[in-house]
C-alpha cells in the first residue's frame, strides 16, 4: 500500500493520524507494507514513522528518493537511501533566474520561520522539511497562467512543476510512480511478489501513482471537492479527506480484496 500523507493519512491542518491507527494495525497483522509516499523529506518521514509505528520503505520528495530499511530484502543493517535525481542546488540556481518574472518563494527563501508560518509545523519539524535532497517546494503567489508559463520555461532545464496539497513542487522529471515501480521491481528481484498494489492520493502530484496501481483510492480535499479524477478502472472514492476518510476507504479496499 502506497499512501500520500497530508490530507490523506494525515489531517490537512493538524497532521493528526490517530483515527487511522486501528486500520494501520490491521494492515500490519495482514503483513501488508504501508509505504509512505510524500513530498516530505527523508528526515521528516523517519520522524513520522517513529510517531506512527510504521517502519516499511518510504518514498520521499515525490519520488526523488526511496528509503529501504535495515534488513529489508538484502539491505545493509544501516538501511539505504536511494536517490534518483541531482542535488536540489541546481534547481535553486535555475529558479533564481526567473525570480524577477514570477511571484513565488521557495522553501529556501522562506527559511524555518516561513515554513512554520505556512505549514503549522514546529521549529524542529520545519528544519526537517528544509533538509531536502533533490526537490524544491514553492509557495506560488502568482496566477495559474503564470504558472503555466514558468512550467514551459523550465522544460529545457529538465525541471517540472507539479501542484501538491499546499505547494508547487519544482523537481527533475521523476514522480511517486517511479518510486513505486522501483520498490516493486526490488521485491521481484528478490523473489518477492508485490501482489496487488494499492495507491492513495488526493492531488495532481499523486495522479501517476494512482494510475499505475492495481487499485486506486482518491480522497477529496478538505472542502469536499476532488482535485483529481483517476481513469484507473479500479478506483475507490473516499467520502472525506484526512485519516477518517483514509481508514474508511482502506477498509473498503481490503473488503473488495476479500481481506
Amino acid at each position: 500500500m502506497f499512501t500520500d500523507l497530508d490530507g490523506c493519512l494525515l489531517d490537512h491542518d493538524t497532521y493528526a493520524f490517530e483515527q487511522a491507527l486501528p486500520v494501520l494495525s490491521r494492515l500490519k497483522a495482514l503483513a501488508i507494507p504501508v509505504i509512505f509516499t510524500s513530498s516530505k523529506t527523508a528526515a521528516e518521514l523517519h520522524e513520522l514513522q517513529k510517531q506512527i509505528g510504521v517502519f516499511d520503505p518510504f518514498i520521499s520528495e515525490n519520488g526523488g528518493a526511496v528509503w529501504l530499511p535495515n534488513d529489508w530484502l538484502g539491505v545493509a543493517a544501516a538501511g539505504e537511501l536511494v536517490t534518483f535525481t541531482a542535488n536540489r542546488t541546481s534547481a535553486l540556481e535555475i529558479l533564481h533566474q526567473y525570480a524577477d518574472q514570477f511571484q513565488f518563494r521557495s522553501f529556501s527563501d522562506l527559511g524555518v520561520e516561513g515554513v512554520r508560518e505556512h505549514t503549522g509545523l514546529d521549529a524542529a519539524s520545519a528544519r526537517r522539511a528544509l533538509d531536502r535532497q533533490c526537490t524544491q517546494p514553492l509557495l506560488w503567489q502568482d496566477t495559474p497562467e503564470a504558472l503555466e508559463r514558468l512550467r514551459e520555461l523550465l522544460v529545457p532545464h529538465d525541471l517540472t512543476l507539479t501542484a501538491g496539497g499546499r505547494f508547487v513542487h519544482a523537481a527533475p522529471p521523476v514522480c511517486k510512480a517511479d518510486g513505486m515501480r522501483f520498490i516493486c521491481e526490488r521485491m521481484r528481484a528478490h523473489q518477492h511478489d508485490p501482489g496487488t498494489t494499492i495507491a492513495i492520493g488526493d492531488s495532481p502530484i499523486d495522479l501517476q501513482m494512482l494510475e499505475c496501481a492495481d487499485l486506486a483510492i482518491v480522497q477529496p480535499q478538505p472542502d469536499g471537492r476532488f482535485a483529481i479524477r483517476p481513469t484507473n478502472p479500479r478506483c475507490i472514492e473516499a467520502v472525506q479527506s484526512g485519516p477518517d476518510g483514509w481508514a474508511s476507504a482502506v477498509s473498503s479496499a481490503l473488503a473488495s480484496l476479500g481481506l
